[in-house]
C-alpha cells in the first residue's frame, strides 16, 4: 500500500515557487507512480490516506503489462498540489496500457456532489510539452478490459478527461449535444463487455 505520500512535489505538497529565487521543480523525470504487478493499491478512503501525485515529467500513475491486475487508485490528488492549485503532470494523470486488466479507478463511496473518501481529484494534466495522451484518464488501445473508473473528480485537463484510445462511440456525439455529451476520442470500436455510464460536465 502506498499512503500519504507526496510523489514529484516538495516538502509543503507544492511545485517550484516563481517568486522564489532558485526554486526548481523537483518532478520525477518518468512516471510520478508505476504499477506493474498486482494488488498493488495506491491511496485508500481517508485524506490521511491520500497521495499528492503532480508535476511529474510523464504521467502521474502509469498501470502497465499484462500483471498489473486488480490495483486500485483511490482518494489522491493527480495534477494538483496539496492546496488543490493546479500542477501539471506532464502526460496523462492515470494511464493504462500493455493488456492491463482488472483495475479499479475511485470507488463507488464518495459523497453525492462531492470529492471525498475514495474520490481521485484529476485535473491539470497535460502540458504544452507533452506529446502522448495529456488527459485525466488514458485507456490505450493496448490494455485490458475490466478497467472501471467510478466516482472521480476530473475537470480541466489539456485534452479528454477520459480518453478511451480505441477508435470511439460515434453514437454518443448523435445522442447528447455538445457541451452535455460524454467527450471522447477515437471510436468505432469498443471492446465486450464495457459500461458506458453518463455524466455532466
Amino acid at each position: 500500500m502506498h499512503l500519504g505520500n507526496y510523489i514529484g512535489v516538495n516538502a509543503n505538497g507544492t511545485g517550484a515557487d516563481a517568486t522564489v529565487a532558485g526554486s526548481v521543480s523537483v518532478g520525477n523525470q518518468g512516471s510520478g507512480v508505476v504499477i506493474e504487478a498486482v494488488r498493488n493499491t495506491v491511496g485508500g478512503s481517508s485524506v490521511n490516506a491520500r497521495n499528492v501525485i503532480s508535476d511529474n515529467k510523464a504521467n502521474g500513475v502509469s498501470i502497465g503489462t499484462s500483471l498489473a491486475t486488480a490495483n486500485t487508485v483511490s482518494a489522491n490528488y493527480i495534477g494538483v498540489a496539496a492546496n488543490r492549485t493546479p500542477l501539471a503532470n506532464r502526460l496523462n494523470g492515470i494511464q493504462i496500457s500493455n493488456l492491463a486488466a482488472g483495475n479499479k479507478i475511485g470507488a463507488g463511496d464518495t459523497s453525492p456532489g462531492g470529492c471525498d473518501r475514495s474520490c481521485n481529484l484529476i485535473a491539470n494534466n497535460g502540458s504544452p510539452g507533452g506529446n502522448s495522451g495529456r488527459a485525466g484518464i488514458y485507456l490505450d488501445s493496448s490494455a485490458g478490459i475490466g478497467n472501471p473508473f467510478r466516482r472521480n473528480s476530473i475537470f480541466s485537463n489539456t485534452e479528454l478527461g477520459i480518453d478511451l484510445a480505441v477508435p470511439i462511440l460515434q453514437l454518443i456525439r448523435l445522442l447528447f449535444p455538445a457541451p452535455e455529451r460524454l467527450r471522447m476520442t477515437r471510436a468505432t470500436a469498443i471492446p465486450d463487455r464495457t459500461i458506458f455510464k453518463i455524466f455532466r460536465n
